[in-house]
């Protein structure tokens, strides 16, 4: 009911009436909605009561326990554990008695699976589908039972992050390190485009073990979403002390708006009261009124003895910048109030450190008594050499106490710095951006690794998960990077001697086991990069040792999904290493048994976009192999298509949830330039045509969304060059010239990083190639007027073909694929062309 109300409340005045009769269950359900609406334009503060209770009660006499014991999807529900205005929520357990966790599935109410209401419980999985962090409710499934749609959660065993402080008698930097940890999931989610508008106590659950959840993303909004701008009446359905000022007065919601709810939360963490002085009686008008007008009450002026002197200062100012009524006053992002709490507490531990640094000099310089006699001063001596042992045992555990707070404070700087750069990739931010958070994550790790004593394996495994994060910004080898593939060979290899460091030392356990998954992923990824660089026997050496790992540490436990997907993963990075027809069986093989084990996984979770899209590669290499299997070619060709087809749908469902994914649209793009091959292969020269466009369109669109990306950019020159060719080949040579001339341009403008980049050189050759191919085609000439001039076309031609060649002929072959064998006609044929053309 209260989402019922929510959507209606988004509406004109003059249309609520007739949603709310659209929506309602019965006659008596529209009375009391008809009553809480009313109530709402009357200023009451019943729909503001706690956190929710009123509207929870309103439904719960007509919405109970009846789907108990039933069967949805693979899950039995066993117990009722939530319920609200859009449906319920139960704890479930695996059908088939498997051991895996209890799962939470959340039910859409029956009767709302049309209209707006089914529209917002599909936005909330589009939501949670593409959000995949240590600190969120991760969505596992989802699907419709008995024509009712339903989601599978991620079971969080919880309480609110105010119950957890209180009842654990968390000190102040105790709570302000659980409160950072929240700052860095929602910091996330804003990378992913995501608003929560519902930040609370009770929407953060901290569990028995201190892990923080951030959860109920049901009036969660996209920032692209025209709804996000909400009304002021909407926030009426939401907890309104949490509530921002441009909330509150129906603006535009940004994730601004989070930050000053952020800071709310941080207010009541640290003085047990909400920000605003309002007595039980006050209306929400008041409580309105206060948000948007009244300036908050410092919090060390809420608080008294020990904690208001910790508090007042610079802690004060954190507070009240994240409670700004404007949000260009507050902090930029949640990851800079997180900063800002962090170097807050820095200050604490340096202020200590020289509290206790003067009281032992004060120590050291008090005059003893002097006692007569010579048994006295024995005494002395005897009570002098105690206190010394004692102030050596006292220093050396305090220098051990600070090394370790500094190491803490690095390992949780490091971890901030890595969200942050990673955030920069989806949505994708600036190439210069996002290197000059590679340089600041690689000063972290090395001055982490100086702060590490040899002994501490946990630590060297931390830094090679570290290594292995930044290595995938940098260049991939999939979805959207830096494109500088040395600096990721660099990394992965970090990564790799971190973790054996780790192992040598004795890691044991659960740590031992995530170590290597790291190590594993680590060399399949370094592999494909070999393979890229023209390196095959040592990728293939490298994808096998990754493989073997991986088989390891699958077999140590075969259900679990971590060890399956390493697997799956590993098998395919193998594949990538093999060349596409000398090791035609042996890519197969690859192919087939990670298909068999991405295939199962992708049954069991459909939402899981990791897999997906790992399956959908797996069927574009899979299309590449049949282009240049040995079979007849148009069994061939159609089998390429087909697998092409495969991985376009995959991608295109996944975009359905995603649809602002660069790496989403990046890898469709890719997927439409191979399948436009092998249309036209196929004989379907129209289609091939259409994909090829879709393919140069997305591409474009990409590029200019973020101009300094260097991937985006060559990228879309391939693709324009691919498209060129088509055209060329259906005789479309002015068109040809079109999408060809352009592409060579983006590669001239790539030039400069492209020394020593021998896959970009041959690019770039086969590009001018065919940009000099289409300027022939477009004005042929006769045998009879070769003695003419030469056409301006011709003299173009030549110059491309001359520039070509001077990038081919130094080149030599490196192993028995190397595409530069496929160049060879080429060169004989620009050679035969540039006897007729004028010298240089």
């Amino acid at each position: 009911m209260k989402v019922i109300l929510a959507d209606a409340l988004e509406l004109p005045a003059e249309q609520q009436q007739a949603f709310l009769q659209r929506h309602a269950g019965d006659a008596e359900e529209l009375l009391e909605l008809q009553a809480l609406r009313a109530a709402g334009h009357a200023e009451s503060r019943l729909l503001d009561a706690g956190s929710g209770v009123f509207l929870a009660e309103a439904v719960a006499s007509r919405f109970g326990a009846g789907w108990l014991g039933h069967e949805v999807g693979r899950y039995r529900l066993v117990e009722l554990i939530a319920r609200g205005g859009m449906g319920q929520v139960y704890r479930a357990e695996q059908l088939d008695g498997s051991p895996g966790p209890d799962v939470a599935v959340k039910l859409m109410r029956d009767g709302l699976v049309d209209g707006a209401l089914a529209s917002r419980f599909l936005a909330e999985r589009q939501i949670l589908a593409r959000l995949e962090h240590p600190h969120l409710a991760r969505l596992l499934d989802g699907g419709v039972a008995d024509g009712v749609p339903y989601l599978v959660m991620e079971l969080v065993r919880g309480v609110p992050i105010d119950v957890y402080c209180r009842h654990h008698e968390l000190t102040l930097v105790q709570r302000i390190e659980l409160f950072r940890t929240l700052c860095h999931a929602v910091h996330y989610a804003h990378g992913q485009g995501v608003v929560h508008r519902d930040l609370k106590p009770d929407n953060v659950l901290v569990t028995d073990q201190g892990d923080v959840k951030l959860v109920d993303f049901g009036i969660a909004k996209n920032l692209g979403d025209p709804l996000v701008a909400g009304t002021a009446t909407t926030v009426r359905v939401m907890t309104l002390a949490c509530a921002s000022p441009e909330q509150v007065r129906g603006q535009k919601i940004t994730p601004a708006s989070d930050v000053y709810s952020l800071g709310v939360l941080l207010y009541q963490l640290l003085t047990g009261r909400t920000p605003y002085r309002l007595d039980d009686c006050a209306d929400d008008l008041e409580v309105r009124k206060a948000i948007c007008e009244t300036p908050p009450l410092r919090p060390s002026l809420a608080t008294a003895g020990a904690v208001r002197r910790a508090l007042k200062g610079s802690l004060d100012v954190v507070v009240m910048k994240a409670l700004s009524k404007e949000p260009a006053q507050r902090h930029a992002s949640a990851q800079a109030l997180s900063e800002d709490l962090r170097r807050y507490m820095e200050s604490l531990l340096a202020e200590a450190q020289r509290q206790r640094l003067g009281r032992t000099a004060s120590f050291a310089h008090r005059n003893p008594r002097v006692w007569t006699g010579a048994w006295v001063a024995a005494v002395l001596m005897g009570l002098g050499g105690l206190w010394w042992g004692w102030h050596a045992w006292s220093e050396a555990t305090r220098k051990a106490s600070v090394e370790m707070q500094l190491l803490t404070s690095a390992r949780n700087g490091l971890e901030a710095v890595l969200v942050r750069m990673e955030a920069e990739q989806e949505p994708l931010g600036s190439a210069q951006g996002q290197q000059a958070l590679v340089r600041m994550a690689l000063g972290q790790v090395s001055g982490l690794a100086a702060k590490a004593t040899g002994a501490d394996a946990a630590l060297h495994a931390e830094l090679g998960r570290s290594h292995l994060r930044i290595a995938r910004v940098q260049g991939g080898p999939q979805g959207v990077h830096l494109d500088d593939r040395a600096g990721a060979m660099r990394n992965y290899g970090a990564a790799v001697a971190a973790v054996d460091r780790a192992v040598h030392l004795g890691l044991t356990g659960k740590a031992l086991r995530q170590a290597r998954h790291s190590r594993a992923a680590a060399r399949g990824a370094w592999a494909r990069l070999l393979a890229q660089e023209g390196r095959p026997q040592e990728a293939r050496v490298l994808a096998g040792r990754a493989l073997v790992e991986a088989r390891e540490v699958s077999q140590e436990d075969p259900s679990s999904w971590e060890g399956r997907w390493l697997l799956a993963s590993t098998q395919l990075d193998m594949a990538h290493t093999l060349s596409l027809k000398e090791e035609g069986p042996a890519m197969e093989d690859s192919l087939q048994s990670s298909r068999d084990l991405l295939e199962l996984m992708h049954e069991e979770r459909p939402s899981d976009g990791m897999v997906a899209q790992a399956l959908a590669d797996n069927h574009v290499r899979r299309g590449q192999r049949f282009l240049h299997a040995d079979l007849p070619a148009v069994r061939s060709v159609e089998q390429a298509a087909s697998a092409f087809e495969k991985g376009r749908g995959l991608l295109e469902i996944l975009l359905q949830a995603q649809p602002r994914s660069v790496h989403l649209q990046l890898d469709l793009a890719l997927v439409h330039r191979h399948l436009g091959e092998a249309l036209w292969r196929a004989g379907r020269s129209a289609d091939a045509l259409v994909s090829g466009q879709r393919a140069r369109d997305l591409l474009h669109t990409l590029w200019k969304g973020a101009p300094d990306q260097r991937l985006l950019q060559l990228h879309w020159a391939e693709a324009s060059q691919s498209l060129g060719e088509l055209l060329l080949a259906v005789g479309s040579a002015d068109r040809a010239v079109q999408a060809l001339a352009p592409a060579v341009l983006a590669l001239d403008a790539l030039e400069p990083g492209l020394s020593g980049d021998r896959r970009g050189e041959l690019r770039h050759a086969s590009a001018r190639y065919a940009l000099g191919k289409a300027l022939m085609e477009r004005t042929p000439v006769s045998a009879n007027a070769l003695a003419d001039p030469i056409p301006p076309d011709w003299s173009l031609a030549c110059n491309h073909f001359r520039r070509s060649l001077e990038r081919l002929q130094p080149m030599q072959p490196r192993w028995t694929g190397d595409p530069l064998l496929s160049d060879a006609t080429r060169v004989l044929e620009m050679q035969q062309v540039l006897h007729t053309c004028p010298s240089a």
